[in-house]
């Protein structure tokens, strides 16, 4: 069970419901009802999506305090996500910049190592990716086809089988391919950076252009607008490794190996995890 919810009071404000007043409302209704479900047993897991509403520099001690609170809960896992933009109206009055969402999420890793019973997944799994670790990770980081969405099995109220909605830019819902595809992968590890890609990024074996429903110019060809975003939470991560005396990936000798035994098994419509693309080259 799943709640979505950006904060208390006015952090929640987007979640617009009509009115301030009604919104407001809504939004002690949903409070209240996550203090039940954890009172009865059912904790439920929680979304936040950042934004200027409750992630920017006046607000963002407001939205860490709310964390610290779903810690005392006891929720388990929060998921993060930077706002997913699809014009630039909503870009000028909700996101952040990639600044302000970098200092958020630094704040939030931060104070992860605070906390007693909450983690946030994002941190969690690009630290598996960082080192190879077998196990799983969440929706993205396994390569997001965007015509069939793995992560996201949606039915629309005519029964027909849909895709995740972040990749729908074109008003059009398409329906589930039969066969999962690569092809969006195998570019960007091909295509240079000025031209939308990811061609020679130390990070692209764990990041792979990251969410085709962020793409640049709202193009899944492209790699994530938020690039700037992962590479510094990457290269914040990378650094936490290295202190602790392992080796990430990232700067791993065997990284441009582990990399094509990737790419290949793209090309020959399979998805190798990066676990097992270390153990393929590791043989």
């Amino acid at each position: 069970m799943g709640l979505s919810l950006d904060g208390p009071g006015e952090l929640n404000d987007v979640r617009w419901h009509g009115t301030l007043h009604r919104t407001r409302r809504s939004t002690a209704k949903s409070h209240r009802a996550l203090r039940r479900l954890c009172a009865e047993g059912f904790v439920p897991s929680v979304i936040v999506t950042l934004h200027q509403g409750n992630a920017s520099g006046e607000r963002l001690p407001r939205l860490l305090a709310c964390l610290r609170w779903l810690d005392r809960l006891g929720i388990r896992y929060v998921r993060l996500h930077p706002l997913e933009v699809e014009n630039d109206a909503i870009r000028r009055t909700h996101a952040l910049s990639d600044g302000d969402n970098v200092s958020a999420l630094l704040a939030i890793a931060e104070l992860q190592t605070q906390l007693t019973n909450l983690t946030f997944d994002v941190f969690a799994d690009m630290y598996r990716l960082l080192a190879g670790r077998p196990e799983p990770v969440t929706c993205v980081w396994n390569a997001c086809d965007p015509y069939t969405t793995p992560a996201v099995r949606g039915v629309e109220g005519n029964g027909q089988r849909t895709n995740c909605g972040r990749t729908n830019k074109d008003g059009v819902d398409f329906e589930k391919a039969n066969r999962e595809g690569f092809e969006r992968y195998v570019a960007l590890y091909r295509t240079p950076h000025k031209y939308g890609g990811c061609a020679g990024c130390r990070f692209f074996l764990m990041c792979k252009g990251q969410c085709p429903g962020t793409a640049l110019n709202g193009d899944w060809r492209n790699r994530t607008e938020h690039c700037h975003m992962w590479m510094r939470l990457f290269e914040y991560l990378e650094s936490e490794m290295v202190a602790a005396g392992e080796t990430p990936l990232s700067l791993d000798a065997r990284r441009a190996q582990i990399e094509q035994a990737i790419v290949t098994a793209w090309q020959e419509h399979r998805n190798l995890t990066v676990a097992e693309a270390v153990d393929t080259c590791c043989v």
